[in-house]
């Protein structure tokens, strides 16, 4: 097969829109496709906005409630995707997915599926992911028969990809989908390299530009605050970093790493380990008592710079875990179970944390408790804010979550949960904090869009309010 000849996804026929009115919901738990441990945290990280200053303690007695929802639905275990118009759910003991209108709850459009949905989750850049299926018994082998859905919020399928390992990249307005399959890796040199196979959609015309089997392993990216993500990039075996135009995935440009690419490594996992940040490429290798990290430009806002730190010789269940992500406008070295803050711009580190930071604004850090770590559920709702400039603790928020926010700009919502009630503030990047009030319920999976606040709670009620202005 011609490596360089894109194949496109089987088309799948859209099913008629019906309107079924109002329903009555529960809440979801949000499940998405598996992903790497990379990025199932850049997906967290993702979700949190990037200012946040420390204000007043979020749980208040007396808080005022936000009223009667505006409306109230029903979701299955799949959990919710959330976009700026619409809200996607399957009801239980449903035969579609719903699209519903985030204002109002009316159904806006369904789409029948063969089985109850395994997940709903939002990939960006207006496009949701719905896996559907399983282990089929029917057969002498069993075989596994999972599909994941690209739709659109408008109720259009872009595109039918067998499994469920997805890994979505927003790029501008192009969404790139990474899919794990191996079926058109035939173009790929297979006794000399892996392939990566990749598609870019334009989620604005609806459709899907290329698709085709790209040399090497991918290789995560995160935004970059002056120049967002740009580009595809990809490592092959012996050290070359391709990096691919997402509008055609051709190879515009190449960087050989020096002293090649390192094969083996204890946690099995992308060696050596490296990020796209805008166009930098940032590489981390362990050695015996230091980790190593190099930055290349691979770009015209590209930086330079080297950096290191030590480790101990010595790796155990919960310190072997060795990555990058980016964590707010910082970029985290995972090592020895603690996270090492850098500025991407310089390699400067900033503090090495026992915690996992998901935020950051100047020099203050959001964080919260290592996953890594043994906890109990209440340890795990604690956001802990931290000075970036020495790692010192500013203050300590317990039975606190942070709220997805899509169009938070440079605000955070926290979520505190008391007994039967939750309520919510908002903290802005001048110092202050707003109590929005409270609603009823606790242990509440809850996300804010279009001035819209959104909560689901453990059996599946879905409910909406209209957040106050201000």
């Amino acid at each position: 097969m011609d490596p360089h000849r894109a194949v496109g996804y089987a088309p799948i026929e859209r099913v008629p829109t019906i309107d079924l009115g109002d329903l009555s919901v529960p809440e979801p738990e949000q499940g998405p496709p598996q992903v790497s441990r990379e990025t199932r945290r850049g997906l967290l990280i993702a979700m949190v906005v990037l200012a946040v200053t420390f204000g007043a303690p979020p749980a208040r007695p007396g808080t005022e409630y936000l009223g009667n929802p505006m409306w109230t639905a029903t979701a299955s275990r799949a959990g919710y995707a959330l976009g700026a118009e619409n809200i996607i759910l399957f009801e239980p003991g449903g035969t579609a997915i719903i699209g519903r209108d985030i204002a109002t709850g009316d159904a806006r459009w369904t789409m029948k599926v063969a089985s109850e949905p395994q997940s709903i989750s939002d990939l960006g850049n207006g496009v949701a992911a719905v896996v559907v299926g399983g282990r089929s018994t029917e057969e002498a082998e069993p075989r596994d028969t999972t599909v994941t859905l690209l739709i659109t919020y408008g109720g259009n399928i872009l595109a039918r990809i067998p499994g469920s390992d997805v890994v979505p990249i927003a790029i501008g307005p192009y969404l790139f989908v990474a899919t794990g399959q191996q079926s058109v890796a035939a173009g790929c040199p297979g006794d000399r390299d892996s392939c990566t196979d990749g598609s870019t959609f334009d989620t604005a015309a609806e459709r899907q530009l290329w698709r085709l089997p790209l040399t090497g392993d991918l290789i995560a990216s995160v935004a970059d605050p002056g120049t967002g993500i740009r580009e595809v990039a990809t490592m092959r075996r012996d050290g070359i970093v391709e990096i691919h135009d997402p509008a055609t995935g051709g190879i515009v440009r190449s960087y050989a790493l020096p002293g090649g690419r390192h094969n083996g490594h204890g946690d099995g996992g992308f060696w050596p380990p490296a990020l796209l940040v805008g166009d930098t490429l940032v590489v981390a290798v362990r050695r015996d008592l230091r980790a190593e990290l190099t930055a290349f430009p691979v770009g015209p806002g590209g930086h330079e710079w080297t950096a290191s730190l030590p480790v101990s010789p010595t790796l155990t269940a919960t310190t072997a875990q060795f990555y990058i992500a980016g964590c707010g406008r910082m970029l985290c070295l995972r090592a020895d179970g603690a996270d090492a803050v850098f500025a991407p711009e310089t390699g400067a580190l900033r503090a090495r944390l026992e915690v996992q930071v998901v935020g950051q604004i100047g020099d203050l850090l959001l964080a919260i408790p290592s996953t890594e770590r043994p906890g109990t559920p209440r340890l795990r709702r604690t956001v802990l804010l931290i000075s970036a400039a020495d790692g010192r603790g500013i203050g300590t928020l317990p039975d606190t979550a942070i709220v997805p926010w899509r169009d938070g700009l440079s605000r955070v919502m926290l979520a505190h949960k008391s007994p039967g009630t939750t309520d919510f503030t908002v903290l802005d990047a001048a110092g202050g904090s707003r109590l929005l009030g409270a609603v009823s319920g606790s242990d509440l999976t809850c996300s804010a869009t279009s001035g819209l606040l959104i909560c689901a709670d453990p059996v599946g009620l879905v409910r909406a309010w209209r957040m106050p202005d201000g």
